[in-house]
This record gives C-alpha cells, structure tokens and sequence, in this order.
C-alpha cells in the first residue's frame, strides 16, 4: 500500500489500517470540502485549491493536471421519464446504462397492474423475467447509447409490450426461445450511493465510483482524496449506476428516490424495492429487508438471496427457473415520502439498505 494511503487510512500509531469500530480522522479532506463550502464548488476546478490537487494528483502517479480541471464541464442530459398515476418517475439516461434497464423494468411491472395484480410467488417470476428482457434489450442497443439512442423510446408502450409479449405467468421463458441474445461480462460492483431531500420537497439522488475499490489505491498528498482508476478493461466503470426519483410536477412535490449499488444487479434491486413499496404498498423497512431475485439471461439462471421462502424457491423450480444461491444482492438507499414533500412530511422514511454499513438520519 502506498504511504500516503497508509497514512490516511491507519492507526495514529501507524502498526496497522482502521478498523470497523476505529475512529477514521481525515482533517485534510475536511479542510478541501470546507473550502467548496465556503467559497463554492469553482474553487476545486479553479486557483490554488486546484493547483494543489493536481500537483498532488500527479506526485501521487495519477495523471491529472490543472487543464483538466479548469476546463471540466457538467453535461446535462435528459431524464428517461414515465407516468404513475398523477406523478412521474426519472431515471437516469445512458450512456451508462444502469438507469435504462431500471426504466424498462419498471415499465414491464407497472404496464396493465401487472405487478400489483400478481400473486408474491409470481412477482420473484416477475421480476426474474422483466430483469431477462431488459439486459437482452441492453445488449441490442448498448452499441447506440452515446450517439444516436433517443433513451425515451425504450420506454414507449409499443416497445414495452414487445418485450413482454412473451411473457408467460406460469412459466421461464429462456433467452434461446425468445430468440434473444444476452452478452455478460465483469461490471463495476464498487459504488457509493446516497439520496437527500429538503422540507420544501428540493430531492437529489446520487451514484458516484472510483471505478474499481479504492480507486488507484493512492491518495492526493495533503488533501485526503482517494484517486479514481480509470474506466475501461476488467468492468472498471460506472455502468450498471442510474438512480430514480419520483415527483409530482404540477405541485413541485417530492414521493421517492432510490439509488443502488453492487455492480450488474443493482438496477435490478433498486427496481426490486421500488415496486414493492410503491406498486405493491409495502413499507419501507420490510421491502429493504425482502429477499431479492436477479437473473439477466447470462447465465440462465435465477440468483437468489440465501434464506429466501422455500415456497418462493419451489414456485421459480416450478417454473422452470434454474436456481443458484448467493449472499445478497445488491445495496439500495431510499427516501420514500407517499404523502409527499412538503405537503405531509411527517409520512417521510429514510432508510439505508440493511445490507451493508450505511446511514440513514432525518431532521425533525
């Protein structure tokens, strides 16, 4: 581990790393993120701040340098969007792609009731099927995502009821006989989420990567920050990232945000969550703590969380599911406010994903 690394991440007395129940101290990372506080965010990009940063960057092996903050830009892109009764749901546009199989799968669930009017065994088959078609959908248009690809259309009642036109409620209905082609590969699983939301219902949602764990694994000297590997070879990225957000527009009020982690299957927990709470009314906390289901058609199979209902297990063999049993799957942070914000705030839950070591807090 690199010295700098070492000293950010150890023990006063240097002998080893933190550990959980140690106390972290990173005063110098507190200092930079003061500094954007006070003197707002064009002095990371601009002055001595950024000189330092790159100048750091660069002791450091990375191969940042002071153009390539100045001449940074945000880009703007439009949100994929969908109706839900008088609200709207955003999802994150391409070019990643996470926010593209989370909007296609929540057309499959939400078009015709569908999810609602299924019984819980058929909603895992459910969601298994919708999560098939919409990574075979990805793999036909993945090529297209940062050029030509209006992501609006994957979303449009005729494309949605042409990848479910085979949907069968009793039965898995594999890639081959669809005629679909699914290609897999190693995906990012590294990511921190988190979600933030105001009483005047103002509500951001965010998924950000240093495109692999730890980044580079070295730190800028003298301002606490870990630096970012670059994306490329290996699934390093931000490809399966793409959080949601649920509001309604006419009255500038906020409902839900959710954002999820975990590389190729957070879309799929995300999505997992959102219905049951939102198409399925169930509270937060209990949709958080469900089993989760993931299958994208490479392999034909459906992963399932360890300790998942024997009924459910029988249900998706009955179906013709092939099984295979993992830890967990996937980490989703969510805000859910079914009585709005502000209109009735105190209908507000905030809850981190139980699964891992996140934290969830509100103001009363």
């Amino acid at each position: 581990m690199e010295p700098e690394t070492r000293r950010v991440f150890g023990v006063a007395d240097g002998t080893r790393l933190v550990r959980e129940g140690d106390f972290l101290r990173q005063p110098e990372l507190a200092a930079v993120l003061s500094l954007i506080r006070v003197e707002l965010p064009g002095k990371f990009y601009a002055g001595p701040l950024a000189s330092k940063i790159a100048a750091s960057a660069e002791e450091a092996g990375g191969s940042l340098d002071i153009e390539d903050l100045r001449e940074y830009k945000p880009i703007w892109r439009k949100t994929i969007v969908l109706p839900l009764g008088n609200e709207v749901m955003h999802f994150a546009p391409p070019p990643v792609t996470g926010g593209a199989v989370a909007a296609e799968m929540w057309a499959m669930l939400a078009d015709d009731d569908r999810y609602e009017d299924a019984a819980v065994e058929e909603r895992y088959h459910l969601i298994a099927e919708a999560a098939l078609r919409a990574y075979a959908d990805r793999t036909r248009w993945e090529g297209d995502s940062g050029t030509t690809l209006d992501a609006q259309t994957l979303v449009t009642d005729s494309h949605i009821e042409a990848l479910m036109a085979d949907y069968r409620p009793e039965t898995h209905v594999s890639p081959a006989e669809l005629g679909l082609m699914v290609k897999g590969g190693l995906e990012n699983p590294y990511a921190a989420t988190f979600i933030a939301a105001d009483r005047k219902g103002s509500a951001a949602a965010c998924a950000v990567t240093l495109n692999s764990l730890f980044g580079t694994g070295r730190v800028a000297g003298g301002t606490g920050i870990v630096l970012a590997s670059l994306p490329g070879q290996g699934g390093r990225g931000a490809k399966s990232l793409g959080p949601m957000l649920m509001v309604n527009e006419n009255v500038n009020e906020f409902y839900f945000a959710a954002a999820a982690s975990g590389g190729v299957v957070a879309p799929t927990a995300m999505i997992g969550v959102a219905a049951r709470v939102l198409l399925g009314q169930q509270p937060l906390e209990e949709a958080l703590a469900a089993k989760r289901v993931y299958g994208s058609g490479d392999p034909d199979a459906v992963f399932v969380e360890r300790g998942l209902s024997p009924s459910v297990s029988r249900a998706l063999g009955q179906r013709g599911h092939r099984i295979a049993e993992t830890p967990s799957l996937g980490r989703v942070n969510v805000i859910s406010c079914p009585g709005g914000i502000p209109t009735e705030n105190e209908t507000c839950a905030v809850r981190t994903d139980p699964r891992g070591f996140g934290l969830a807090a509100s103001a009363d």
